[in-house]
């Protein structure tokens, strides 16, 4: 028999043990692995497995860190010239990293490179404080972007991926941040397509084989860290068919090039196979009420003027996914605003819902405004199809009324509103009748 002291020791160690056991599961690495793979242009789940379990996304955390500096280039708060500088606490983070020191500097353009094919975590940091003021504030903001995408199991703590024990994310959840980078930015869509890049007199591999070992894979991102595995985010093209796939929790670098092997051949086949698969329910791949991804085209270009009724919904003209071409690389996409001055006259998305934001006497001037609001626009908002509208008010005069059309619901609409502090005459929600 134990003695009294010495059983109350086992008792504390009893203890101690299921307690660490009721924790472990925050710090740990989850058992197995997580897929899954979604129609990138509906949405719709193709395979899922584990796909809500919570995970460390280790360095798919810069996906994030880049969509956000996305966002403040497409707003003009930075330039691709523009020099990022790197604190004291910046240029200490471990590796991987560019090694470029305190104090250095790295232009927007390059730092986007060293993100997305050499995961360098002091680059990942620097970007944070520069668009932040701090990596901290810089992850609240990640979170409320997160919240705004649908990324509901997921919260960012820092801008690297670098392990921290709150730091979760879920295949689902990643998939979608997958798909609204090419969706909403596919003019840096190719960054994720390079299988190395050049900064002073180096030059850095990408980790992602899936780029070399899958036919039409051009993306995205790979991760690593001892509590998460390894990682990838990817995508890959064929013929007019784009499917997403996540593998979170590899058992090492071959092992997640041949399970995203085998998603996307899945993805690719359910596809296909149209007659026989079941439709799932899809994947809120949204920023807000947006238009799904646009199917990849031959031309680019937009379609010719065409005047619709104001009171009839019909497809939207969208901004394509950049589509890769083996001779040029991947081909930029339009903007929104080179789409519009080609065609001002543009048709309604679907959607029951629209905010009218002014009627000018010319299209231009309905333009411009359009312009200004997408630019106040969060990223969750910015991507709502702009519409000119024109009316004729008398036998002489015509109106050119600009508007963001394609919500569900008024709520949607109004929201809108609200962010952008407008009043009701100001932004006007309407209901559309089909």
């Amino acid at each position: 028999m134990f003695s009294r002291p010495v059983l109350r020791c086992l008792l504390m160690l009893l203890a101690s043990a299921i307690v660490a056991n009721f924790s472990l599961p925050a710090e740990a690495k989850p058992r197995g692995y997580a897929r899954v793979a979604v129609d990138a242009h509906t949405g719709e789940i193709l395979y899922a497995s584990r796909s809500q379990v919570r995970w460390h996304p280790a360095s798919l955390t810069k996906m994030m860190t880049l969509y956000e500096l996305f966002s403040a280039l497409q707003r003009g708060k930075v330039s691709l010239n523009t020099r990022i500088k790197l604190s004291r606490r910046a240029a200490r983070q471990p590796p991987s990293k560019l090694g470029i020191g305190t104090d250095g500097t790295i232009r927007v353009s390059d730092a986007i490179d060293a993100l997305a094919v050499k995961s360098a975590n002091d680059v990942a940091v620097a970007v944070g404080e520069m668009l932040a003021g701090s990596e901290k504030a810089f992850a609240r903001r990640m979170n409320k972007t997160a919240r705004y995408l649908g990324m509901s199991r997921t919260n960012f703590r820092n801008a690297s991926g670098l392990h921290h024990s709150k730091q979760i994310t879920t295949a689902r959840d990643m998939a979608i941040l997958s798909v609204a980078l090419m969706r909403d930015f596919p003019q840096y869509y190719d960054r994720f397509s390079k299988s190395s890049f050049t900064y002073g007199k180096r030059r850095y591999r990408s980790h992602n084989r899936i780029l070399k070992k899958y036919d039409g894979a051009d993306g995205i991102k790979t991760g690593f860290i001892s509590k998460a595995g390894f990682n990838l985010a990817a995508s890959a093209v064929r013929g007019n068919k784009r499917i997403v796939a996540v593998v979170l929790g590899a058992k090492s670098s071959d092992h997640r090039t041949a399970l995203m092997s085998r998603l996307l051949d899945t993805g690719f086949k359910k596809l296909t196979d149209r007659s026989r698969r079941r439709i799932a329910r899809p994947l809120p791949i949204r920023l807000a009420p947006v238009p799904p991804i646009p199917r990849p085209r031959q031309n680019y270009g937009p379609a010719a003027p065409s005047l619709t009724s104001p009171n009839r919904t019909a497809p939207p003209q969208v901004v394509p996914i950049p589509r890769p071409d083996p001779r040029n690389g991947i081909q930029s996409a339009m903007t929104i605003a080179a789409l519009l001055q080609q065609n001002p006259a543009k048709q309604p998305a679907e959607g029951n819902f629209a905010i009218q934001l002014g009627a000018y006497d010319t299209a231009p001037k309905a333009n411009k405004r359009l312009m200004q609001v997408l630019g106040k626009l969060p990223p969750s908002h910015a991507g709502a199809t702009p519409a000119v509208v024109p009316k004729r008010a008398s036998t002489s005069r015509t109106l050119y009324r600009a508007r963001l059309v394609g919500y569900d619901d008024r709520s949607d609409a109004r929201a809108v509103c609200d962010l952008l502090g407008a009043s009701r005459k100001e932004c006007l929600v309407l209901r559309l009748e089909g």
